[in-house]
Formats: C-alpha cells, structure tokens, sequence
C-alpha cells in the first residue's frame, strides 16, 4: 500500500511539474499582482523564516527555488481559468459595501468562499498531517497566493465598484481598469526585473527583525481591515489620468504591501510548523 501511494504521489509531482513549465512560460498580464508580485512575497516569505521552518517547508512543497515558488504563488491563478476549478474565482477577494468600517463574515462572506476565510482555511489545510503531500502542497500553494491577493487594497474594496473594476484609467497611453493598475500595471512598468525587485524588497528589511511563531486564524480579519483603509484613503486617483506623482506614491505602497505580506506569510508558516494554527477551525469553508 505505501508503494502503492508512493507511486500516486510521484505521477502527482510529474504533473505539477508539468504545470510549472507552463507557469514560467505564461505572460505576466495573467495573474492578479502580476506573476512577480506573487513570486516576491514567496520570496520574501522564504527569507523571512528560520532554518527549521524552512527545511519543514521543502519536506512539503520539495523546493523553495525561485523558479518553484513563483510556480507555487501563482498556481491558483492558472487553475482558476480551468473549468474545473471555476468554483475558486471568489477565493481570490472579499468586497465591502460602501461605508461599512469593517470586515463582517455574515454579511461580506457568509458562505466563506472570499480571500478573508480562504487563508484562514489553508492554513489550517497546511497544518494537518495526516493529508497527502500534494494536497499540504496544494494548500501553501493557495495560502501564498491568497495572502498576496489579500494585500493588495482593491482585493479588499467596495463591492459597488466591484474593486475598480468597472473604473478606467489612462496610464501611459494605455486604458486600464483601476483593479489592474494595482493588480500589475504599475509593477509591470516600474520594475520589470521581479527577482531584482525581491531583493530589494527583501535587502530593506531589517536584517535582525525577527519574525513571530504567534499567529491566529483571527488575524486575517485585521489584515482585510487594514487593506480596505487603504481603498478608502489612498487607492482612488483624483484624476482619470494617471500622473507622476500618483504613480510613485503607489508604487511605494505597493511595494510596503507587498513586503509585509510577505513578512505576514512567513509568520503563518511558522506558526503552523510550531504548532500555533488551530487544525479543528476550518468552520464550514
């Protein structure tokens, strides 16, 4: 029998392979954050855990190489366009109405299929042992994206604009919805070279700063908070047309929500190596 898992795992692998070679081969226009914003909070993540988080991690996922963790990042993204996984185009957002405050389950998610209640359920997926390795494998892929998705603000916006998506931008000759602006745009054109970027994301973090093993399932609830301030405050351009001065201010908000998602990321997985993530919360998801 355990050969006989074995070999199921190992066909498993082979087709996950299959899929990375089509990720790396799939234009970056693809993806919500883009395919390199995802791959820079798995990179920043990995470099954000300690030595026996890391190893736990690759005993899942097999390898935390760059080319393996923008597969991993962005791997929802590519199945969600399969028919099969059309179910899962709401795992990637959560949307508030107008004037809400907050985040509420009941009213913005009550069937827990949003971003919010998603990480909160593959996390808790991650932490249970007695699931297969493609499956534990499957859920970091999904925890990683999602907690990407999450920082960024329009993932977290009003629902009556459906995250400005129904808003059209000018941005260097070109129209683009607001969503995608945030989602790939300004990244696309500002920092082209996404394993540079990481570093530079990755070399502005204090070196010593320590990344905390104490996180609940809760937590997720304040992040989706802390993203839909940001819709309120700072997302919405005054003008249609995009200016200078907006553009750098964004990127540098891009850029800090992409680093603490990161940092975010890698405080889940430490919590769930040492045991912190509560396996009996899956609640209905």
């Amino acid at each position: 029998m355990a050969c006989s898992n074995l070999l199921i795992t190992s066909k498993q692998r082979l087709l996950l392979t299959a899929a990375t070679i089509l990720t790396l081969s799939l234009p970056t226009h693809s993806f919500a954050w883009g395919a390199d914003g995802h791959a820079v909070v798995g990179k920043i993540a990995i470099e954000s855990i300690d030595t026996e988080t890391r190893e736990w991690l690759e005993e899942i996922i097999l390898s935390t190489s760059p080319s393996s963790l923008r597969f991993a990042c962005n791997w929802p993204d590519i199945v969600r366009e399969l028919p099969q996984y059309d179910y899962s185009r709401p795992f990637h957002y959560v949307n508030l109405p107008r004037n809400a405050g907050s985040y509420q389950r009941e009213r913005d998610c009550h069937d827990g299929r949003c971003v919010t209640e998603k990480i909160k359920y593959f996390a808790a997926r991650l932490a249970q042992e007695q699931l297969s390795i493609v499956e534990r494998s499957k859920a970091f892929n999904w925890l990683c994206h999602l907690t990407g998705d999450l920082h960024q603000p329009l993932h977290a916006g009003f629902s009556d604009d459906r995250g400005g998506n129904t808003i059209t931008v000018n941005y260097h000759q070109d129209q683009v919805r607001l969503h995608q602006l945030w989602d790939r745009a300004i990244i696309t054109k500002l920092k082209p070279n996404w394993q540079r970027f990481a570093w530079e994301l990755s070399s502005s973090i204090p070196s010593k700063q320590a990344v905390s093993s104490q996180w609940n399932l809760s937590a997720v609830d304040e992040w989706t908070n802390d993203s839909h301030q940001l819709v309120v405050g700072k997302v919405y351009p005054e003008k249609l047309t995009i200016s200078t001065r907006y553009e750098q201010q964004s990127l540098k908000l891009i850029e800090k929500q992409l680093k603490l998602a990161g940092l975010r990321l890698a405080k889940i997985l430490q919590a769930i190596r040492t045991g912190q993530v509560n396996r009996d919360s899956l609640r209905n998801n």
